[in-house]
């Protein structure tokens, strides 16, 4: 007898099955390749050079946040810990979801594009947020996992137990989202609730804000005090826009030129503009946002019967300002930690952070390393979004398009700058004054900003073309309506 030679040599008969499920397999593989090479989400990366139109935002195009509140609508309470549930957001949810987030500001962006850079800017954050909120809820067993509820102090007690938070404007009591009822409207009020909240139901992510006892009128003061930042800020980088360089911006204010350190003192005034800008345009933004919830609640009030599942979304004691006094921050860490805005905290954490702690623990490396490697993932995960955010604001056709993998980083350059300045800081700050650790704050991010700034603020891009020519009508036009620079 033949040994066996231990290789596999099909019947005729296997051959004839066989044969006919490979070639179905090796269709469907080349039909599967050839729906992702023309895919728009996939070209976008693999083909940066090629243009990829898109429509102009409309009503429509919120469709594709529709799976990611179906996927946050089964984590209700009530039957978030079932088994078939678990697996259709692992399975189904999940991927479908992160998909249609991220290809939201493909098929869809604001228009003029060269008018349009901060509501592109806005877009493309939010669809990055939703696709990484969706990603951790897929992975979730239950709502208690992902630690979704409220804090007590956004609950108006009822109870010893707060078992029935109330209605802030009308006094009237709501079903605890931890108890609720098996209705329709209740699960609704819950899901957009946990959709809606830009850090986290539990106000957890960053620091934790006491509730906003802010009314109206206190916010359209706040408003107008940064009114003043924003107007100063974005009229020296328009002046920096006009003249070309941030040198012909001073040398247009101050009379003179060529004075000793002068290229120095234009860069530093240019990205200290270019930072206020940002804060204050943001903080203006929410502002008119939190006037739109107080306006909510005065209709409810007086006008009209609200239903639950709009007033729960439009808690008045969640309207916690954005940041925490960045201009003070005593230290790198205290910035990014506790004095910037904490949108993007959950996003950081659940794509970057998380993962990078749980290898260097799995590694085997002590609890300080897990820490550091957690940090380091959450600031690569946050150059990664700006450069992401940026290529929806200038994409092609555009005076100056972002080309993926074709022009310099400059704001991944700048996030990933940030941990070496917080690894540095704790060697450098015992040896300054009182005060020093605020000088260390802007010295140190004025000079890593440059990049970041002259990668933003090309031609058309977030300073885009609705920003008018410096003039006392603009000045004065400003002033008087908070946020009122661009001319959409």
């Amino acid at each position: 007898m033949r040994r066996s030679t231990g290789i596999f040599s099909p019947s005729p008969l296997q051959l004839n099955i066989l044969g006919p499920i490979w070639m179905t397999f090796e269709m469907v593989l080349d039909s599967v390749r050839t729906l992702l090479a023309h895919d728009p989400l996939i070209k976008t990366y693999t083909r940066p050079l090629e243009v990829i139109g898109c429509e102009s935002v409309s009503t429509f195009s919120l469709l594709y946040l529709l799976p990611s509140v179906l996927l946050a609508g089964t984590l209700y309470p009530k039957f978030s810990h079932l088994r078939s549930l678990r697996w259709i957001r692992l399975l189904v949810l999940m991927p479908w979801s992160v998909y249609t987030s991220l290809r939201l500001p493909v098929d869809y962006c604001f228009t003029p594009t060269t008018r349009s850079g901060y509501p592109n800017l806005a877009l493309a954050c939010a669809s990055f947020t939703v696709a990484a909120r969706s990603f951790h809820w897929g992975l979730l067993s239950t709502y208690k996992q992902g630690k979704i509820f409220k804090r007590t102090e956004f609950l108006l007690p009822s109870s010893p137990t707060h078992s029935s938070p109330t209605d802030p404007s009308t006094g009237k009591k709501f079903t605890h989202p931890n108890n609720p009822s098996s209705a329709f409207s209740d699960w609704l009020t819950w899901t957009l609730e946990l959709v809606s909240s830009p850090r986290g139901i539990q106000y957890e992510w960053g620091v934790r804000a006491p509730p906003s006892r802010e009314n109206a009128l206190d916010i359209i003061k706040r408003m107008y005090k940064m009114n003043l930042v924003h107007v100063v800020a974005t009229g020296y980088s328009i002046l920096c826009r006009d003249h070309g360089s941030p040198t012909g911006a001073l040398r247009s204010l101050v009379g003179f030129s060529h004075f000793y350190g002068e290229r120095v003192v234009a860069e530093g005034l240019a990205s200290l503009a270019f930072g206020y800008f940002l804060v204050s345009q943001i903080d203006l933004m929410f502002g008119y946002f939190s006037l739109l919830i107080h306006l909510i609640n005065l209709l409810h009030r007086h006008l009209l019967h609200l239903p639950e599942w709009m007033m729960r979304s439009c808690d008045t004691r969640t309207l916690v300002p954005m940041f925490n006094s960045p201009h003070a921050a005593p230290s790198l860490a205290h910035l990014w930690g506790k004095a910037w805005h904490q949108n993007f905290r959950q996003s950081f954490l659940i794509v970057g952070g998380s993962p990078a702690a749980t290898l260097a623990r799995t590694l085997g490396l002590n609890p300080k390393l897990q820490r550091l490697a957690g940090m380091l993932g959450c600031f690569v995960v946050s150059a990664i979004l700006h450069e992401y955010a940026l290529h929806f604001i200038a994409r092609q056709p555009h005076p100056s398009p972002h080309i993926l993998f074709h022009e310099f980083p400059g704001s991944a350059v700048y996030f990933l700058a940030q941990p070496v300045g917080i690894l540095v800081e704790p060697f450098l700050l015992p040896y300054l004054p009182r005060g020093g650790g605020v000088v260390w704050c802007y010295l140190f991010t004025l000079v890593t900003t440059i990049p970041f700034r002259k990668q933003y603020f090309m031609p058309a891009r977030l300073l885009d073309h609705s920003y008018p020519p410096l003039s006392r009508y603009w000045i004065l036009s400003s002033l008087l309506i908070p946020g009122f620079t661009s001319r959409r």
